[in-house]
C-alpha cells in the first residue's frame, strides 16, 4: 500500500560535486538545508546578510552587493544601529560601525558570488512590509512601530522584472555560477493560511516564470513537504516548521537530483566521519571508546587526503 503520492526524481544534466562553493540565501529553511550540505563535505554560505524571506529584499541584497553599493539605510533603537537591508544579525554600536560592517558584508558576499558555483535561492513570503518613508520593501522590520509600513502583497510581474534584472547581474558577474529557485515549505502562519498560500502561490508563479525563461532551475521544497509528505507529523510542535524528517527527506531528493554517483557515495563517507565524531561515548576513558575515537580520525585523514577539495566542518 502506497503511503504517499510518488514524486519521481528527474536528475539535473547539471551535477554538484565537492569543491564546488555553495551559497543558500532566503528563508530560513535555506540554513535547514546548510547543515546537510556542510555535513555531507559542502563548502556551504548561508545567508550572510541573515534569513530574508521576501523576494524584492533579497534583490537588493544581491544589487548593493555586486554594485559595490556603500550607502546604508539606518534605523536606531536605543543604543544599537541596523541596516534595512539585512536583520538583527548585522548590527552596530554607532552608525558608523554599522555602515562599515554592511560595507564589508557586502564586499565579502560579492566575492563569493564571483567563485561560488551554485546558488540557492529559497523565497519565503510575497508578504511585503514596505516602508512608507522609504519606500520599499524592507528585509526586515526591527521590529519598528507599525505605521511606519504597509503590508502589501506583491504583484508576480514586479518580482519577475526585478529578478531578471537580477540574474542578468549575476551571469555578467560569474557565467559559470548555477541556479536553483525553491519556495520555503515553512507556512507564515501570522498571515493565516488563506493568505499564506495566496503568497506562496505568487511565490511558486515567479520561480518557473524565472525558471522558464532563462538559466535557473526550480527545485520543488515547497512541494515535496506541502503535496508528498503532507502531514502534520512531518512539522515541529508549531506546526509551522518541517521537523528534521522533512528537511531530510528534502535533501535525498536534491542529493538524488544533482549529485553524480560518485559524488553521493564520496558524500555518504563524510557524513558517516562526521556522525561518528559528533558521537558522545558512555565511558570515554575506555579502551573501546579511545580506539573508537582513534579510527575515526584516520578515516577522516585519509579521505582529506585522497579529496581535498572535501570541507570539513
Amino acid at each position: 500500500m502506497e503511503l504517499m503520492l510518488p514524486f519521481p526524481v528527474v536528475a539535473s544534466r547539471s551535477k554538484i560535486k565537492h569543491g564546488d562553493e555553495i551559497i543558500l540565501l532566503g528563508s530560513c529553511f535555506a540554513d535547514s538545508m546548510t547543515e546537510h550540505f556542510q555535513k555531507n563535505g559542502f563548502l556551504t554560505i548561508s545567508n550572510p546578510f541573515g534569513t530574508v524571506f521576501h523576494p524584492l529584499a533579497l534583490a537588493d541584497v544581491i544589487e548593493s552587493s555586486i554594485n559595490d553599493d556603500k550607502s546604508v539605510e539606518i534605523y536606531q533603537k536605543n543604543d544599537l544601529f541596523f541596516s534595512w537591508d539585512a536583520s538583527s544579525k548585522i548590527y552596530g554600536m554607532s552608525s558608523d560601525e554599522l555602515e562599515q560592517n554592511v560595507t564589508n558584508a557586502r564586499k565579502a558576499f560579492k566575492e563569493c558570488l564571483v567563485s561560488a558555483r551554485v546558488l540557492v535561492i529559497t523565497f519565503g513570503t510575497s508578504w511585503g512590509y514596505f516602508h512608507t518613508s522609504l519606500n520599499r520593501v524592507v528585509a526586515n522590520c526591527h521590529k519598528e512601530r507599525k505605521e511606519s509600513f504597509k503590508k502589501e502583497l506583491s504583484e508576480v510581474n514586479e518580482m519577475v522584472s526585478r529578478w531578471q534584472k537580477v540574474l542578468s547581474l549575476l551571469n555578467a558577474l560569474n557565467s559559470n555560477l548555477k541556479v536553483i529557485f525553491s519556495v520555503s515549505p515553512v507556512r507564515h502562519a501570522k498571515d493565516g493560511l488563506i493568505d499564506n498560500n495566496r503568497s506562496k502561490a505568487r511565490l511558486i508563479e515567479l520561480t518557473h516564470q524565472l525558471s522558464e525563461s532563462s538559466m535557473p532551475d526550480y527545485f520543488p521544497s515547497y512541494e515535496l513537504v506541502i503535496d508528498q509528505l503532507r502531514d502534520y507529523r512531518y512539522f515541529k510542535r508549531d506546526m509551522v516548521h518541517p521537523s528534521g524528517v522533512s528537511v531530510e527527506h528534502v535533501w535525498n531528493f536534491f542529493r538524488e537530483t544533482y549529485f553524480a554517483q560518485e559524488t553521493k557515495s564520496l558524500a555518504e563517507k563524510v557524513n558517516k566521519i562526521n556522525r561518528s565524531l559528533e558521537h558522545i561515548p558512555l565511558y570515554p576513558k575506555s579502551n573501546d571508546s579511545i580506539l573508537h575515537a582513534h579510527r575515526t580520525l584516520e578515516s577522516k585523514n585519509k579521505l582529506k587526503s585522497a579529496y581535498p577539495q572535501v570541507y570539513w566542518m
